[in-house]
């Protein structure tokens, strides 16, 4: 039994030493993912994430050792505890604890989130969060930290928040993660042309990352926003005033643009 847990152990950092395997299981190992994943689910794992890492496991671990139903429980027992713990220790949701665990394990996420924490407890949570979704969340997490730490730096004059603000848009967002680190650059590029609050920036990223190419939606949005705040101030409105009522209208007008796809 020791020796079964032992192996076990290995299997999984066997899993956990490359990155996610994105293509499609072999026509002959189909039925030995079945039955890993319906072991998977017997000894704890919710469905949905045991089919999720059974496919993992049989694209990099030795199939012989999988067919072991003893030695693919207790490969089930490990992970279950993993998936409870991430949940429980760390507040993960569902689909956090879903996505990290082929990838790292609870150690790992331990040592992550205290190396994130002991370097900006403020903005920690959200280079973790879109850490996770990567097929190296450390590497990818280190990146963005380095990358807010410069945004940081620059515009730690006018409000810290507004960093914060730019990763939490950009690093979340519903882009390819390849792109962050551009998007962020080149929001903060575009925050220096704005002399607003970063409230507004922040609706704007919301906006704009709902399309393909966010910045340029987002130009687009603060050319017609400050376009409308002119038309307003020279009839002769109060500027906040008309700032206020500018974002009232055209921000809902711009949420149903690009919603209907313009």
């Amino acid at each position: 039994m020791v020796r079964t847990a032992e192996i076990a152990r290995e299997v999984v950092a066997t899993m956990r030493a490359t990155p996610m395997h994105r293509g499609d299981v072999a026509k002959a190992h189909e039925s030995l993912r079945t039955r890993v994943a319906a072991t998977l689910e017997h000894v704890g794992l919710p469905d949905t994430v045991a089919w999720r890492v059974s496919r993992q496991l049989v694209f990099k671990c030795d199939p012989v050792l999988l067919d072991n139903a003893a030695l693919c429980a207790a490969v089930g027992h490990q992970l279950a505890e993993e998936f409870r713990q991430l949940q429980d220790r760390h507040g993960l949701s569902y689909r956090q604890a879903a996505e990290i665990l082929p990838k790292l394990s609870l150690a790992d996420v331990d040592a992550f989130v205290a190396e994130l924490r002991g370097a900006d407890r403020t903005i920690a949570r959200t280079i973790f969060n879109a850490a996770v979704e990567a097929a190296n969340p450390q590497a990818t997490g280190r990146r963005y930290l380095d990358a807010y730490r410069q945004v940081a730096s620059q515009i730690d004059q006018l409000d810290r928040s507004v960093a914060r603000t730019l990763a939490n848009a950009t690093f979340t967002a519903r882009v390819p993660r390849r792109k962050a680190l551009e998007h962020f650059a080149r929001f903060t590029e575009l925050l220096h042309s704005l002399n607003e609050a970063p409230a507004l920036l922040r609706r704007v990223a919301r906006l704009a990352f709902r399309t393909d190419d966010p910045t340029a939606a987002a130009e687009r949005i603060v050319r017609e926003y400050q376009e409308t705040v002119a038309t307003l101030t020279a009839s002769g409105i109060d500027p906040k005033v008309a700032r206020t009522v500018a974002q009232s209208t055209h921000f809902r007008t711009a949420a149903h643009s690009l919603a209907d796809g313009q």
